[in-house]
């Protein structure tokens, strides 16, 4: 029984100039019903001989019917008119000899291939290879110090600063006053030489202390935006941005005065996490900092920094914190004698330092609490605790993975009112109040 295709392989390695394309050159053999149809198996024979120069037998037996589907196509075009092929694998084609044998056509040809066209074209369709670049390694690690490096520095320079509470300045502005209103007296319901008083507090961060922090999230962030533009609003963008996303870190003022109205746009999402739960306004208009998805772990590193990993989740990254102080009330006489403390905290959830619902003083009496300040937020707001934390994370609404998407919101200052209730013997000793943050 005869063969279709007959083919012999001798190899012949063309010398080129510098500039030109690799080639090699083999004689083969073909048999067809006609010179077309053996010239075309001549070629076919020629492509299957060098295949076996680059790819091992396992593999050309295990991938044999699509590179034999490939080589057909390659030959499809090949014709015994035409000797050189400026496309393809195939450049040039000669036949050499032409036989007739029991009624069929048997052609000797000398078939010039395109190696590394041919090599490409097998080895990306076929076996969906690609060879590793030198220096790949070295490119990864480096990607990955790098991240490894933004993480510290915002750990370093951004997180464990508010952590600590020695950057978070508070300071008692206007006049203490008696509280005069009856329904809030009715509260702390004062016995006899019990007196109820209430004074506005500012809490700034410190300035250098911020601007060391802005520079830091200014150079390590992939992108920065403002309210107005942010994509996380824009319902038709948020698929988008948050497969792009890792953490954000916003830096702004919620509370304050005078207040800023939130436009249309922003009103829509007053729901958002950023913009506190009802409040639609803000003091200070945020500022958002993105960084890349492709920084799997920062936001790992980052929860881990904010205390996450102490909270009953079973998913770690899925928690959504409020980092919340203590705030130490003291009355001081001119001696500088310490006559009273309340110590205020969180006691929304029973999980402090990580809620911050409400805060009041650490007695059961409740003698302190922190409301509102008038004229700081617009609104309903429910939660006057949310006013004393300066750091806060979230994640985000519909997040492909908490674990490796965060958000985080850094207070750049807050205002807030104290109401407190004081014994006669200590007011009368007390000179001035002070306060300050602490773990």
């Amino acid at each position: 029984m005869l063969k279709k295709a007959l083919f012999c392989c001798v190899l012949f390695f063309v010398a080129l100039p510098a500039h030109a394309e690799e080639t090699v050159t083999v004689i083969t053999e073909g048999l067809g019903k006609d010179i077309e149809r053996a010239v075309q198996m001549a070629a076919e024979a020629a492509l299957t001989q060098v295949v076996g120069s680059f790819i091992d037998s396992d593999k050309l037996i295990e991938k044999r019917k699509e590179i034999k589907g490939l080589i057909k196509t390659q030959t499809k075009s090949i014709s015994s008119k035409l000797s050189e092929y400026s496309q393809g694998s195939i450049e040039r084609l000669d036949v050499i000899e032409v036989e007739e044998e029991d009624g069929l056509t048997r052609v000797t040809a000398k078939v010039t291939v395109r190696i590394e066209d041919f090599k490409h074209y097998i080895t990306e369709t076929v076996l969906a290879e690609k060879k590793i670049k030198k220096g790949l390694l070295g490119k990864l690690k480096v990607k990955e110090k790098q991240a490894g490096g933004v993480a510290d520095l915002l750990i370093d320079k951004v997180f464990n600063p508010l952590l600590d509470f020695q950057v978070v300045i508070p300071k008692i502005v206007g006049e203490i006053e008696a509280m005069e209103n009856i329904e809030s007296l009715k509260l702390f319901n004062p016995g006899d030489g019990e007196y109820v008083l209430k004074f506005d507090v500012e809490v700034a961060l410190n300035p250098d202390y911020l601007a060391n922090a802005t520079r830091v999230l200014e150079e390590t962030a992939k992108e920065r935006f403002q309210i107005h533009n942010y994509p996380e609003l824009d319902y038709a963008k948020l698929k988008s941005f948050n497969a792009d996303t890792s953490a954000v870190i916003a830096v702004g003022a919620p509370f304050g005065i005078p207040l800023q109205a939130l436009g249309y746009f922003e009103r829509k999402a007053n729901r958002f996490w950023w913009i506190n739960r009802g409040n639609l306004s803000f003091h200070k208009p945020p500022v958002f900092y993105t960084y890349p998805a492709r920084n799997i772990k920062l936001c790992e590193r980052l929860t881990k920094a904010v205390g996450c990993s102490r909270l009953p989740y079973r998913i770690p990254g899925a928690c959504s914190v409020v980092l919340a102080p203590t705030l130490s009330l003291q009355f001081v006489s001119a001696d500088g004698d310490i006559l009273h403390i309340e110590m205020l905290s969180n006691q929304g959830r029973g999980w402090p330092p990580f809620f911050a619902t409400n805060y009041n003083s650490s007695n059961k009496y409740k003698t302190t609490e922190v409301w509102f300040r008038e004229g700081s937020y617009s609104g309903r707001m429910s939660a006057p605790g949310l006013a004393v934390p300066f750091l806060e994370k979230h994640y985000p609404v519909g997040a492909r993975d908490v674990r490796t998407q965060c958000r985080f919101a850094i207070k750049s200052s807050t205002t807030f009112m104290i109401v407190t209730k004081v014994s006669e013997d200590v007011l009368g000793k007390t000179e001035k109040i002070t306060l300050k943050y602490s773990k």
